[in-house]
């Protein structure tokens, strides 16, 4: 028994891909909107004294682990990287890790470096911002 591809097959599909696209633009929008947020947050910790010992402080901890992840997220990749990742402490860890939007690397190193141990942060929740330069 032969099948056949109805004339309305074309029409369907394009439909789908419509009713698809708003719940990929609205998620894309709601990272965007939260980067955003703990952008703000975590440049108005960084305008205090302890903002800046804090960040040396995480930065030096996580170091080795970031500089792995760098490394495996470019193996093999020539073009220059910069980004920005935005690190959320809480209870003494790297909660969650929210890389710049519309970076590939930036999301590859967030989610190998998220979860890692942290130094205790001087709030209950810290955000703390790390440009990035990878460089072949």
């Amino acid at each position: 028994m032969m099948s056949r591809i109805s004339r309305h097959a074309p029409l369907l599909l394009a439909a789908g891909l419509v009713y698809c696209y708003p719940d990929a633009t609205r998620a894309a929008d709601e990272q965007n909107r939260a980067y955003e947020e703990a952008l703000a947050t975590a440049q108005r910790l960084d305008d205090s004294v302890e903002g800046q010992a804090y960040e040396r402080e995480l930065f030096a901890s996580i170091q080795s682990q970031l500089q792995r992840a760098m490394n495996e997220c470019t193996s093999g990749d020539t073009p220059e990287h910069r980004f920005r990742l935005l690190f959320e402490i809480e209870s003494g860890k790297v909660a969650r890790v929210l890389p710049e939007p519309e970076q590939p690397v930036a999301a590859c190193v967030a989610q190998k470096v998220s979860g890692l141990p942290a130094p205790a942060a001087p709030g209950a929740k810290w955000v703390v911002s790390i440009r990035m330069t990878v460089a072949p």
